[in-house]
Parts: structure tokens; C-alpha cells; sequence
């Protein structure tokens, strides 16, 4: 019942713990205290009521602390209704620079639904892939979740429906990683395998699948992401390793009778030179959320730097403590400092992340609609902020940091492009000055309430000196 309840509100299994074990003990001393002094129905129901608290205590603690953490991060201003002129997309003349989509959750041949009951159908979605086409973007940025659980035949499935046309028409593909994109708790990957382990397959399936690095994307100190997942050590490297790897394990039996025949063939086993390559790679990789990103693409000619942001860099195997954006201090850094020192060329910056890092307009505490619903419970602010850790200054210093670039004379635009809420909305941090646009898309081919499905996009000024943002409809009434 206690796990049950700790579950229902989502927290990780070491917050389970924290709440679960101490009241645990009080109701079992309670109980035994009880029963050596003969007062067996007081044992009985001190015992239950503890185990309740046991419950209660997780629910209280989150409202408490995600009321307090969500009071600090910065609020987006009033819907702008799309920034500009809704357009039927087969009406759209003019090529924009870029289109943005978000979750698409493609979830591989044979299923029509996610895990969670989102409707997707192959046929509708290559349909709206084609409208795109038609309108021949720049760029096609994603901002995450384009898989439903990171798994080999959805990244596939992407690519034939999405990635794969839009390149072939020579639109550049752009893509950040979402939640369900890189953590285990979604299934992707064998679950036996450990979170770290499991997290890195499904990093470096993003990397390769995402097409990242056929985009061209640099990291802020000038690395070719290309040439980052490309690398394979030289085979003296590997067999070096293998022979180090070899030694150690011989010197290292578990216990000393296991040395003998059975444990060097373990340790041959263990340092085979596939399995010491397999695992240089991986180790290379495993921390490139928080090594390589941000990602950089520079379009000289537009004037325009996009930014590709990983809001993942923290493995969890739990539901509910992947459901908030992690960035780490050093990939902030990484971003606000090569924004600074960009050329006066560059007149326009994109930032694609897949986590809101900021709340809603209007929502003051976060707190859900409704108490006793679970999709408002997982929905709402308070909730995501509430789990325990120090994820939520990572939102808080992403956001100050840019608008302390902003306020700066000569900046560039500031436009940040986001999803993961399955919301639309298009809003703005401004001033009579400036403002930083906050874009959120919904998920890729929803319906929005009663409107038609669309897309946003962003079309350059002819002198380069702004961005016009159009929501582009599909199939709209007549």
C-alpha cells in the first residue's frame, strides 16, 4: 500500500524510501509496544494510522516543495495567438526558414497507439509530413520525443515517415532529445540491463538516429559532432585495453578459490576485443548529454545560430523523476557564454530544448486542476517541481541567464522552442524594449481542442533583421 501510494505520486524509489522507512518503523515499534502491554486493538490501529502518514507524508511533501520551487522560475507572458496571421499551409508561398514540430512519439510498424493511449496513425502523419514538404522549410526543428520509448523500430519508423523525405528534399533536419527519447523507464532497451548502461544505448540511438550528425552541428568549443560519434578506437588502443582489462579481472577473483580455470576463461570472455571496443565507445558516449551539448549550428547566410539543448542529462529508471527538464551547470554555461561572444553577424539565435523552462501564464502555484486526477497530477507544475532534487534551477538559470544576454545592447534575437507539455502555446518574457519568445508545440498530428492541425513556422525578414512566426494549418475548414 505505502509503495503503492509513493507510486501515485510519482516519486523516485530513494524518495520512497525516505518517507516509507522511518514511519515504517514508528507503526512496527508502535505495534510491538502495544502488544507487550496487552492493548492489542490500540497496536492495531496505531500501527495502520502510521502506515497511513506513511502515504500521506510523499503527497504532502510535494505540494509543499514544488509550490515552493515553481514560485521561483520565470512566467511566460499572456497567449500572443500565434505571433502573427494563422495560414492554410497549402496556401503558404513563401519558404520559411524554419518549421518546428514537437513529440511526434512515433512508436514503430504494427502499433497505432503510445504506451499511454496517444493515437498514431503512420498513414495521417506521412500525410502531414507531405504538407510540410510542400512548403520546403530551411530547417525542420524537433524538439524532442520523437520516439515513444527510444526503441530501434520507432527511430526507423521516424525516419521513413519524417527525417528521411524531409532530407531528401533537401530540408536540414534538426533534432533535440526528449525524455522518452533517452530514458529506460519507457522500455527501449532491456530493462535488466542498469540505468547508466541502458541510458547510453538510448543516447547513442539518438545521436545516430537523429541524423544530428549529418546536420552539421558543432559543439561550443568547435568539435564535429560527426566526428564525436564516429570515433572507434585504433585496434592497438583496443588491444591495450583488453590486456589491462585482462590483468586487472586475473588479479580480482571474487574470492580466492574462484581464481583457477573457470575464472580466466571468464576474464578472456569479459575482454574480448569486441566486447573492449563496444565498451570504450559506450563510455565515450555516456556522458555527452552533459560533455557535448549544447550543439551548434551556424547558418552565416541567415544570420541565425540554433542552438540544441539536452533537457535529459539526469538517468532515472522512475516515471516520475524524468517528467522535469535537467540541463547540469556546465551545459547552461556552455550555451549563455557562446552567445555572448557570437559575431555581430549573428543577428538571431534559436534555442531548442524539450522540457518548458518556464511556467504558464497564470499559473501562480502550479497547483492541478483536479486533486484526484492523475493526468493533472502528472500535468501540472507543482508536481514536476516538486520531486526532490535541484533539477528546477537548472530552469531557473537558463532563463535568467538569457534575459541578462538580452538586456545587453547589441544582442542577438532570442527565441526559445520547446514541447513536451502535449500543449500549444505561443508567449513571450518582454519588455518595451525586447522580448525572448517562448514557442511550445504541441504533439506532432493532435488535434488542438476544435482547431485543425498544424505547425509552426518562422519566416525571416527580407533585411534579416527579425522573425515572423505563422501558424500553419492543416487541411483547414472551407
Amino acid at each position: 500500500m505505502v509503495t503503492l501510494g509513493h507510486f501515485w505520486v510519482g516519486l523516485p524509489a530513494m524518495q520512497q524510501a525516505f518517507f516509507s522507512v522511518p514511519f515504517t518503523v514508528l507503526a512496527l515499534a508502535g505495534a510491538v509496544g502495544a502488544l507487550v502491554l496487552r492493548h492489542y486493538w490500540a497496536g492495531i490501529v496505531l500501527g495502520c494510522a502510521i502506515l497511513l502518514l506513511a502515504i500521506a507524508a510523499p503527497v504532502a511533501g510535494t505540494v509543499a516543495i514544488g509550490t515552493l520551487r515553481h514560485g521561483n522560475l520565470k512566467m511566460a507572458g499572456p497567449d500572443e495567438h500565434d505571433g502573427g496571421a494563422s495560414l492554410a499551409i497549402d496556401k503558404a508561398t513563401e519558404r520559411p526558414l524554419f518549421v518546428h514540430l514537437s513529440d511526434p512519439h512515433f512508436v514503430g510498424a504494427g502499433r497505432q497507439e503510445t504506451f499511454q493511449h496517444l493515437p498514431r496513425d503512420p498513414v495521417a502523419l506521412a500525410s502531414l509530413t507531405e504538407g510540410i514538404l510542400r512548403i520546403k522549410p530551411t530547417y525542420l526543428l524537433v524538439t524532442g520525443d520523437v520516439t515513444d520509448t527510444g526503441s530501434e523500430p520507432e527511430w526507423q519508423q521516424a525516419e521513413a515517415i519524417l527525417f528521411g523525405p524531409a532530407r531528401k528534399e533537401g530540408i536540414a533536419v534538426i533534432v533535440a532529445p526528449g525524455n522518452h527519447d533517452l530514458q529506460p523507464a519507457f522500455g527501449g532497451v532491456q530493462m535488466a540491463l542498469s540505468p547508466e548502461r541502458a541510458s547510453t544505448i538510448l543516447l547513442r540511438r539518438f545521436l545516430e538516429a537523429s541524423g544530428v550528425a549529418r546536420a552539421g552541428l558543432r559543439t561550443t568549443d568547435d568539435r564535429s559532432v560527426a566526428s564525436l560519434v564516429d570515433w572507434r578506437p585504433t585496434e592497438t588502443e583496443v588491444a591495450e585495453r583488453a590486456t589491462r582489462d585482462y590483468l586487472t579481472c586475473m588479479a580480482n577473483p571474487i574470492e580466492p578459490r574462484a581464481a583457477g580455470p573457470a575464472w580466466a576463461e571468464g576474464c578472456r570472455l569479459a575482454t574480448t576485443p569486441e566486447r573492449v571496443r563496444e565498451s570504450m565507445v559506450t563510455f565515450r558516449t555516456a556522458s555527452a548529454c552533459t560533455d557535448w551539448f549544447p550543439l551548434l549550428h551556424a547558418d552565416a547566410a541567415a544570420g541565425v545560430s540554433i542552438f540544441v539543448l539536452c533537457s535529459s542529462a539526469v538517468t532515472t529508471s522512475t516515471y516520475g523523476s524524468n517528467a522535469i527538464g535537467t540541463f547540469g551547470s556546465p551545459q547552461i554555461q556552455r550555451l549563455l557564454r557562446t552567445i555572448q561572444d557570437l559575431p555581430p553577424s549573428a543577428r538571431h539565435v534559436l534555442i531548442l530544448l524539450h522540457h518548458p523552462p518556464v511556467k504558464r501564464w497564470g499559473d501562480d502555484n502550479g497547483w492541478p486542476a483536479n486533486w484526484l486526477s492523475w493526468t493533472d497530477w502528472n500535468n501540472s507544475s507543482m508536481y514536476n517541481f516538486g520531486l526532490l532534487g535541484s533539477e528546477w534551477r537548472d530552469a531557473v538559470d537558463l532563463m535568467n541567464g538569457l534575459v541578462n544576454l538580452r538586456q545587453r545592447p547589441g544582442s542577438p534575437s532570442i527565441a526559445v522552442l520547446f514541447g513536451h507539455r502535449h500543449e500549444r502555446s505561443f508567449s513571450s518574457i518582454r519588455t518595451a524594449k525586447w522580448a525572448i519568445p517562448l514557442i511550445e508545440a504541441d504533439v506532432f498530428g493532435a488535434l488542438a481542442g476544435n482547431e485543425p492541425m498544424g505547425v509552426r513556422a518562422g519566416y525571416l525578414a527580407a533585411d534579416g533583421s527579425g522573425i515572423d512566426f505563422r501558424w500553419l494549418m492543416f487541411n483547414p475548414a472551407r
